[in-house]
């Protein structure tokens, strides 16, 4: 496993990195102060070894990779994205939005 997160990837604060290649340079990271916190929702395998260190890590957040995946919760993605996919087409602002900053630019 690496044991060294790319340079590039603690100047923007981002990585996606397969669990046996990462989950060593996260952990040191984290401990090292390099990275202010992770957050990690897929792991491979699924379900994730938990005895490893980064699962006590006060500034690591874990969640299940698909914790809505039955079909009331992708009926409910569904009518949002098209609620949304209609405002836009109408001139408006979606509801939901992860980078809003964009809708400020002309």
């Amino acid at each position: 496993a690496s044991q060294r997160l790319p340079d590039l990837v603690l100047r923007h604060g981002l990585a996606r990195l397969p669990a046996h290649e990462g989950d060593v340079a996260l952990h040191r990271a984290l401990v090292d102060d390099r990275l202010r916190g992770v957050a990690l929702d897929a792991f491979d395998p699924e379900p994730p070894d938990t005895s490893h260190p980064i699962f006590r890590h006060e500034r690591m957040l874990g969640s299940p990779h698909a914790p809505g995946n039955t079909p009331s919760a992708w009926d409910n993605i569904f009518a949002s994205f098209t609620r949304d996919v209609a405002a836009v087409l109408r001139g408006e602002p979606p509801r939901y939005c992860v980078n809003p900053q964009v809708l400020e630019r002309p």
